[in-house]
């Protein structure tokens, strides 16, 4: 395997020095293992967490080898595969994903990502750029080997031109339990509008562009939409429906596209960027124009309407209601 090399050292451990009952050393390993994994798919593809069995290339990527174990604080030696090895599609448009990213390339491993994501929960003002609630769950795993004890580790990188840094203790794990209490980061059926200024064809990830300067990246639900069917969309205006998953700071992430068509004229109302504090279909302006008849009275119950709707109408279906 060509990959990189590190060292975990676990400090504060009741066993003698290089040594790890096989509890701890379980805990650790489903910890690592699965925080790594989610942190590393949520760059990948939006989502830290997925339907169904893993990828063939998540797996890969992150099939660490222990190649030694040390006294001396119990030192683990790790191995890990690169992202170029094992998911060089997956993240070769990472650009069209997020571009906040900078410092992310093929050469880095899952626990880099995994690091990344640590050290962003561990600063005052976290964006959600490297997390969502699935990754902090992963990382709460933890709190089984800390406790409320002395016992943290630290994840070294042995290359030197290449440093990473990762350490886990009490305090990481109440960030990232703080975290999760404030975190409102659950999807959120919205209906958006805008320019169909990109399409990937290998990944099925598109990219609108709302207003003048505002973009939404989204990832066409493969069994609900044919990539090749938006061929005559590109460079015009869209109207697509579907999940749209945030950051923990309201931005959002990305949109699970269920349905994609041509705009028409009635639908600039949805020509903005999702916030969860501003469900499109719910917004004033888009309930006017939604249920009132030309006399000004409401067509429908509005209370009956929220959380309910849209639910699994095709948009032209809804814009057939809303006429």
């Amino acid at each position: 395997m060509n990959g990189r090399r590190y060292q975990l050292c676990l400090q504060g451990l009741s066993e003698d020095e290089g040594h790890i009952t096989a509890t701890r050393l379980r805990d650790l390993m489903d910890a690592l293992l699965r925080s790594a994994e989610r942190a590393t798919r949520l760059l990948a593809t939006g989502e830290g967490i997925g339907k169904g069995p893993n990828p063939h290339w998540l797996n890969k990527t992150v099939a660490f080898t222990i190649t030694g174990l040390k006294p001396g604080s119990t030192i683990f030696e790790i191995e890990a595969p690169c992202l170029r090895e094992t998911a060089r599609e997956q993240f070769s448009q990472r650009g069209l994903e997020n571009d906040d990213l900078d410092d992310l390339d093929l050469d880095s491993t899952s626990l880099d990502l995994l690091a990344m994501a640590i050290e962003e929960i561990m600063t005052d003002d976290p964006v959600g750029n490297r997390f969502d609630s699935s990754v902090l769950d992963g990382i709460l795993m933890f709190r089984r080997l800390v406790g409320n004890s002395n016992i943290q580790f630290e994840l070294i990188s042995q290359d030197s031109t290449r440093p990473c840094r990762l350490s886990v203790n009490h305090q990481t794990c109440m960030n990232a339990l703080e975290l999760k209490k404030q975190a409102s980061m659950k999807s959120q059926i919205f209906i958006v509008s805008g320019r169909l200024d990109k399409i990937e064809f290998t990944s099925r990830r598109i990219r609108l562009l709302i207003g003048s300067d505002k973009h939404l990246t989204g990832v066409l639900r493969s069994d609900l939409i044919d990539t090749e069917t938006l061929r005559p969309l590109w460079g015009q205006p869209v109207t697509a429906k579907g999940n749209v998953h945030f950051k923990i700071n309201g931005q959002p992430r990305m949109m699970e596209v269920h349905h994609i068509t041509r705009s028409r004229q009635q639908d600039d109302v949805f020509e903005k960027v999702p916030s969860p504090t501003n469900q499109s279909l719910f917004s004033e302006d888009a309930r006017v124009l939604a249920v009132k008849k030309k006399g000004g009275e409401y067509a429908v119950d509005l209370d009956k309407l929220v959380g309910t709707w849209p639910g699994d109408e095709t948009i032209d279906e809804l814009m057939a209601i809303l006429d």
